[in-house]
């Protein structure tokens, strides 16, 4: 397995991977990388069956989530749901049979941002099963993010004294099939607080956030009054998807990524070839471990 760092200084390129034979070195290094740099992507030419391809997200992590409350028709048969479509693919009676199946924009966020630290996927991966030419997926380092938040002198007023107070209210209801914005809502998302400063299993801390869920922001018990919520998102919102916090993945068949779910968001322009397109999504679980140890900048340059 060859590793390469991307010009960014983030993004992790892997080939002249097996994924049919992964190692133990390579599975830990596959498993904690999502992690410390947030976004690992494999290009990776061989074509895999669901099996394979459940196989392989079952090595990478220490388990898989199979209990998203979604309808049964994004779910890969025989596979426990633990392997979701993402498609617009359409059955017989015309009812799209993956997730989030629309042509139109997928807006900036992060999976089930309102479940509990300790009950929520740490991480996504995703194989391009067919037809995924031309289609881009965006991923965002909100490590990087946080630290020049920091430093930044243009916040609205409050954001920067309260920022590691701050909590997220996520009660978010939405389609499967169309989007956040469709009127047909047929997903009802767990509802909760999460920190909007944390940790990652790597002990990487950065920020957690899913504008796409419309989440309150709250400091402490109380939630931050209306002209606030505004300020603070819209700022936030354009701050933490600045092109130098981005990377554009342009998909092909075959290749994989693997993205962190508690820094980082994902999000997708919009496709027309979407009812052909497919992508196989699996969540995982891995345990606490030192990230400090781990040190990319010695990898050579993604080329």
């Amino acid at each position: 397995m060859k590793l390469t760092l991307d010009p960014n200084g983030w993004v992790v390129h892997v080939d002249q991977l097996d994924v049919l034979d992964v190692n133990s070195t390579e599975r830990n290094q596959l498993r904690t990388l999502p992690y410390t740099n947030l976004l690992v992507v494999i290009h990776n030419t061989q074509p895999l069956t669901i099996d394979q391809y459940h196989q392989f997200t079952s090595g990478v992590f220490d388990d898989l989530n199979n209990d998203l409350p979604a309808k049964g028709k994004i779910f890969v048969e025989q596979t426990n749901k633990e392997i979701i479509r993402v498609t617009g693919k359409k059955d017989d009676h015309g009812e799209i049979t993956g997730l989030f199946g629309m042509p139109d924009d997928l807006p900036w966020h992060c999976n089930e941002p309102g479940r509990t630290a300790d009950e929520r996927p740490d991480a996504l991966c995703l194989y391009g099963v067919e037809h995924t030419e031309g289609s881009i997926t965006g991923f965002t380092n909100s490590i990087q993010a946080l630290k020049d938040l920091r430093q930044a002198t243009d916040t609205p007023v409050g954001l920067l004294k309260c920022l590691d107070q701050l909590m997220c209210y996520y009660n978010y209801s939405g389609s499967t099939d169309n989007g956040p914005m469709a009127a047909d809502v047929n997903y009802q998302g767990r509802t909760g607080f999460n920190k909007f400063v944390t940790q990652n299993k790597s002990g990487a801390t950065g920020i957690h956030w899913s504008p796409m869920q419309n989440p309150i922001f709250y400091v402490g018990k109380k939630p931050v009054p209306a002209a606030g919520q505004q300020a603070w998102f819209d700022y936030l919102y354009k701050f933490l998807t600045q092109p130098k916090y981005c990377y554009e993945h342009h998909w092909g068949d075959y290749k994989i990524i693997i993205n962190c779910q508690w820094l980082s968001m994902h999000a997708r322009p919009a496709f027309e070839n979407i009812e052909n397109r497919l992508l196989w999504r699996a969540m995982g679980y891995v345990s606490p471990f030192d990230g400090s140890a781990i040190d990319t900048g010695q990898f050579k340059l993604h080329k």
